[in-house]
């Protein structure tokens, strides 16, 4: 299993929405780290998984309190890490303040708080900035899980969908196209094999057969089949 430590940055919040939100109790494997900041301070911004900021701090910028105005060149920064498993940058704003934004504002941030904003809201709001931190945590362990089982197999594993598109595969599949998972995740049969649309129309070397009676049956079946590779029939 895992356990995490959420990094909550404030920035210019008010002193009970802040109290309110150091009371969040955090979900199961995690702990959190809650820091305040009267104004944005640029390295604590980019260096925390959750910055709660309140847009007041830049009524007097040019343009107004936009977050594509003020908040853009940090969320540049913010994409740049790779330290973390989870961001999300959440804004408070008022409601008709934000009715004016355009697209590009809210491609800058993960979520809206609406002012005023008193404590409960703001601990509901950030639960479920929680909830999604843990999903995205679980998921990368469940992601562990599977690469380590399929990667320790010597045999060739993949998952493909119904129209052939190759999902996921294994190391030793790739040892066998001589490709990489990049290469050939998302990616049909014939680009993978190096076979040409004439051998996969024809059902050549491409088991077009087995997975359609695979699909038909809905159970697991057994097959002995030949594959044309770089080194020949296998």
């Amino acid at each position: 299993m895992y356990r995490k430590t959420l990094r909550i940055n404030l920035f210019g919040i008010e002193p009970p929405v802040e109290e309110a939100l150091r009371r969040a109790a955090p979900l199961d494997r995690f702990e959190h780290a809650v820091e305040a900041f009267p104004t944005v301070d640029g390295e604590a911004f980019c260096s925390c998984d959750i910055a709660v900021v309140d847009l007041r701090l830049f009524a007097g910028s040019p343009g107004g309190a936009r977050p594509s105005r003020c908040l853009a060149d940090l969320a540049a920064r913010r994409r740049e890490r790779l330290d973390t498993f989870y961001s999300a940058v959440a804004v408070v704003a008022d409601a008709a303040e934000a009715a004016r934004w355009t697209p590009e504002d809210y491609r800058v941030i993960d979520a809206l708080w609406t002012g005023p904003l008193d404590g409960t809201r703001a601990a509901f709001e950030l639960a479920r900035l929680q909830r999604s931190a843990k999903r995205d945590a679980d998921l990368a362990l469940a992601q562990q899980y599977l690469d380590t089982a399929i990667d320790s197999i010597p045999e060739l594993v993949w998952f493909k969908d119904a129209h052939g598109a190759h999902l996921k595969v294994n190391d030793a599949f790739c040892e066998t196209v001589g490709k990489t998972k990049d290469q050939v995740e998302g990616r049909g049969h014939y680009y993978i094999w190096d076979i040409t649309p004439d051998e996969y129309a024809q059902g050549e070397f491409v088991c077009l057969e087995s997975e359609e009676e695979t699909m038909r049956s809905n159970t697991t079946l057994l097959f002995d089949e030949q594959v044309k590779t770089r080194g020949g029939m296998r």
